[in-house]
Parts: C-alpha cells; structure tokens; sequence
C-alpha cells in the first residue's frame, strides 16, 4: 500500500484523501488503514495481535524494528 500511495502522490502532487481515492479495492485493504497527515502519512494495521505502524516520514525501518521487538510507535 505504501508504494501505491507514493505512486499517487507523484502522479497528482498529493496525497490520496483516503483508501478509495487510491483506488485499492476494498477487499485489498480491509485490515489497512490508510491515514493522511498534510504531506506525510501512516499505514497501521495488526500483525500476529499486534498493532503496527508505518509512519512515511520514518521509512520501513521504524516498521522492521516494530515487527521484530514488538514496540508501538503511538
């Protein structure tokens, strides 16, 4: 979902306003949530009961270190 969501925002100069206008269809997403921020945005979903949050501004790397010791970014 991320690459999508950077695909758009080259293609439109924004942000997608939500999961639709990025045009995944809902089955693709139904345990994602999509959330803008101004220029930045999060993916959060759950893993294994965990709650996961990918943060754009931060990369997959703060993503990694969340899957592998279990620590939430609020």
């Amino acid at each position: 979902m991320t690459a999508a969501v950077e695909s758009y925002k080259e293609t439109h100069g924004r942000l997608p306003r939500s999961q639709e206008e990025l045009g995944l269809p809902p089955t693709a997403v139904s345990e994602i949530n999509y959330i803008p921020r101004g220029d930045e945005f999060d993916v959060v979903t759950t893993m294994g009961g965990t709650q996961v949050r990918y943060r754009s501004e931060e990369g997959p790397a703060s993503l990694l270190l969340q899957m592998t010791t279990g620590e939430a970014i609020p």
